[in-house]
């Protein structure tokens, strides 16, 4: 369920009302909170990634259009939508609207931001130094299969190729994206009818994933998700005790 783009502006100036910056908003104030929001969406998917649909063209958004945001985001995002149209009117911000605002702020993040725990940097060796004294507990967690990562030496170059033909059914292959972590890199990509294949490396040592992401002629999506365990190739390593 994700509400209406009217039901977050009418949220908004709610926000509005209740500290006193408004009355009951007019069509013209609708219209201008329409597109004040479309502005401000697009700005903040750069940073947090709401699901906020925009429109086909620019500046022709209703306000009966979905809005693509997830239910439980629709009241963090009235009460941001109502401090950017405040600072749009001109008028001075309420220190209870500026509080909630912030609050709102922090509340997306934690909602939407996901944070990788701490991984053994790429850069220093897996041995000795890396656990307790007396115990085999580890000062940082070393790649592992837990969620069905697949290990590859470093210096590995390999084909990733992926059948779409179960999820495309009647409808074709219109594009394929891929999203990675900056360790992975891609070359080669290629589709051939429900077919997409791609040529993967890796740029240093660690847990990469990478996603490969199918849009059929029906605008459908279906990810396939990788994870990917980097290691050294002791043949191929320095002499100095360290893999």
């Amino acid at each position: 369920m994700t509400p209406a783009k009217i039901d977050l502006i009418n949220g908004a100036y709610q926000q509005l009302r209740i500290s006193g910056l408004t009355t009951q908003p007019t069509n013209e104030d609708v219209s201008f909170a329409l597109s004040t929001m479309d502005d401000w969406a697009a700005q903040l998917s750069t940073t947090l990634d709401t699901g906020y649909l925009q429109p086909a063209e620019y500046g022709t958004s209703d306000p009966n259009d979905s809005s693509g945001v997830d239910i439980k985001l629709a009241g963090p995002f009235k009460k941001l939508l109502a401090l950017e149209l405040a600072a749009a009117f001109g008028k001075d911000i309420p220190p209870a609207l500026a509080l909630s605002a912030r609050n709102a702020q922090r509340d997306l993040e934690h909602l939407l931001v996901s944070v990788d725990g701490a991984q053994n940097p790429p850069t220093l060796p897996l041995g000795s130094g890396n656990q307790y004294t007396l115990t085999e507990r580890t000062f940082y967690p070393e790649p592992n299969n837990d969620d069905g990562a697949i290990n590859k030496f470093e210096n590995e170059v390999f084909l990733v190729s992926v059948e779409w033909e179960s999820f495309l059914g009647a409808n074709v292959l219109d594009s394929v994206e891929y999203d990675h972590d900056a360790g992975i890199v891609l070359s080669q990509k290629s589709t051939d009818g429900t077919t997409s294949t791609v040529t993967v490396a890796f740029s240093q040592r660690g847990q990469f994933e990478l996603c490969i992401t199918a849009t059929d002629s029906a605008g459908l999506k279906e990810t396939k998700r990788y994870v990917y365990n980097s290691l050294a190739c002791r043949k191929n390593s320095a002499t100095n005790g360290f893999a």
